[in-house]
């Protein structure tokens, strides 16, 4: 929110004030002043999203919002995201495909060209839920520049003969303190 967007807002509130006679105390006007700056301050910490398209064309089945600090950037299939310090990287598509191998297969491809080495006895598979649909999560131990990484695939069935995936990884380390906003993400797309 701008300064001049804010001070409109105060001059509004004040306006009011004064032509209906409304009397504040000094505890009202600091609860007031308590919001407003929460407000700003959460407007200036990232709070603020963009709603992006999955796939980005006119056929698009899916939305999602990043939050604008996270670097989101469109690509044709979807939306790919990069964390404010670079640990974490997020790539969100809907992709032609018959099959979940083939998802899979660019996703090894994928990995393997990123110098991200999946240690495949740590492979997991379980039942989730994305987008609202049933589907299946995939996660691996794996190593990036010799650093230990955590990487986890998440996809639904095809319809329509896309397949929608999300898919991150980053360091170990960092995956605490990117949690909530990974899960925030996860819970807006649509």
């Amino acid at each position: 929110m701008s300064s001049r967007r804010l001070f409109r807002l105060l001059q509004t509130a004040a306006n009011i004030r004064n032509k209906q006679d409304i009397v504040f105390d000094v505890s009202s006007c600091s609860l007031i002043l308590i919001a407003v700056a929460s407000l700003v301050s959460g407007l200036s910490s990232g709070v603020l999203a963009a709603e992006f398209r999955i796939p980005s064309d006119d056929q698009a089945q899916y939305t999602v919002e990043i939050p604008d600090i996270w670097k989101p950037e469109a690509t044709e299939e979807g939306v790919d995201v990069t964390s404010p310090d670079g640990s974490t990287y997020i790539a969100i598509e809907a992709i032609d495909a018959s099959s979940p191998n083939a998802v899979l297969a660019e996703v090894r491809s994928y990995l393997a060209r990123e110098s991200v080495i999946l240690s495949e006895n740590t492979k997991a598979e379980a039942k989730a839920v994305l987008a609202g649909r049933d589907g299946t999560r995939i996660t691996w131990n794996a190593k990036e520049d010799g650093e230990p990484t955590f990487v986890s695939l998440w996809y639904i069935p095809p319809e329509n003969n896309k397949i929608l995936y999300v898919l991150y990884w980053g360091p170990t380390s960092s995956s605490a303190a990117n949690s909530q906003v990974i899960s925030s993400i996860f819970k807006s797309l649509k």
